[in-house]
This record gives structure tokens, sequence and C-alpha cells, in this order.
């Protein structure tokens, strides 16, 4: 590529007409000026960069909220010292050891904490035979271990 020369347009503005090399970008400018007017943006943009804060790290919500921990840590003594107090399966029909326990009338509000409605399970019992098999959904609730109970008072 041929190299252009001319005259400079912020050269002119000085006074200064002689011809010099050219950098192709317009309006026309030597490489003096084109160089320099490079740097000045560049320290512009940088100071930009400095002006403008980096974004804080979105925060990871919490897998459980501080009041459920709370609950959660007055339930796990009353739990443990229940299983620790029915070590087999309260299930009909099953003497397995139990290590799952079962609320009977669900965990909301002091239901969690209420042991009338707790029930020592074993691993197979609780979840297949009181929740989620088909062939006992109907089962569960006649035996009385699955209960609603209406909490307004």
């Amino acid at each position: 590529m041929k190299a252009k020369y001319g005259v400079c347009t912020e050269c002119s503005e000085s006074g200064e007409y002689k011809e010099v090399r050219l950098a192709r970008v317009k309006p026309p400018e030597c490489i003096y000026h084109y160089k320099r007017n490079k740097a000045l943006e560049y320290q512009k943009r940088a100071k930009e960069r400095e002006l403008v804060k980096p974004k804080a790290k979105p925060k990871r919500i919490a897998p459980m909220s501080v009041k459920k921990l709370q609950e959660y840590a007055k339930y796990t003594p009353i739990r443990d010292r229940y299983l620790q107090e029915n070590k087999v399966c309260e299930v009909d029909g099953c003497n397995n050891n139990s290590n799952n326990l079962h609320h009977k009338a669900g965990r909301n509000g002091e239901l969690l904490y209420d042991v009338r409605y707790f029930m020592a399970c074993c691993g197979d019992c609780h979840p297949r035979r009181i929740h989620f098999e088909p062939d006992y959904a109907g089962w569960a609730r006649d035996m009385g271990y699955i209960l609603t109970i209406n909490l307004k008072k």
C-alpha cells in the first residue's frame, strides 16, 4: 500500500503547511497527531473505567431461611429422642429398625414439634407404603398414618 502524503488538518491550524505522511483517517491527520489523539482517547476511556464501579456479584440464595434453621435446631433433638425411644418401625406388619420420622398431620407450624403425631418408620415403609406407592394411597389414610387436621381456631 502506498503511503499517503498531504497537509495535516491539525498542523494547518497551527500555521504549518508542509506536506507530511498522513494516517488513513478522516479528517486526514499526520502520524504524530493520529497517535497523540489515540493515546488521549485511551486515557479518557481508562479514567471512565476507573470511575465505573465493578458490579457486585449476586448473592447466593440461602438453601434454608434463618427462621427455618431456628425451627430445625429446636426440632432435631426432639426427633432424635423420639427415634431413640421407638427403634422399631410402627407400620403394621413391619419389624425393621426405624430411621425415618413420619409426621401424620404434616409439619406446618407447631405440628413440627407435636410428638402425638410422630411415627417411627423404616426407610422402606415411609416413602413407599405411606407416601408414594399408588397401591397404598387409601390404605395409609384408613390406617391412620395420614391425618387431616383443621388448624383454624
